[in-house]
């Protein structure tokens, strides 16, 4: 028997995959809802990138302020203490497919390394 939140992030995963960004925001709000009464289903780093990717597959209007704004709540977690929601290389990486200006701007605040890491992928993935 499959738990609810490895069902909920295989949907994610085809949702990325197929670029449904909007489906996969809608799912991501459902599971922060979910999140209230059921801890395990807070999303975390591995759920939140995969709805970046589904973001930045996504040739839906609006995608990029999604991104964005998945990213904000991330970094935000993460500087409240939630090291579930800790933003990695591949966070930035997947907004930077959303919207490259953006993830440049944010990267500028980061540490040295993140920003290398981060760079390394975009090299080796574009």
């Amino acid at each position: 028997m499959y738990s609810l939140e490895i069902v909920i992030t295989q949907v994610l995963n085809a949702y990325a995959v197929q670029g449904a960004g909007g489906r996969a925001s809608s799912l991501l709000n459902l599971m922060e809802t979910m999140a209230e009464t059921n801890e395990m289903l807070k999303p975390d780093t591995y759920s939140l990138n995969t709805v970046l990717k589904a973001l930045a597959n996504s040739k839906e209007k609006g995608s990029v302020e999604r991104a964005r704004g998945i990213l904000q709540k991330m970094e935000e977690r993460y500087a409240n203490g939630e090291e579930s929601a800790k933003p990695v290389a591949i966070t930035y990486v997947s907004s930077y497919a959303a919207g490259p200006l953006h993830c440049m701007c944010v990267l500028e605040g980061h540490d040295h390394e993140l920003f290398v890491q981060t760079l390394t992928l975009l090299y080796l993935l574009f």
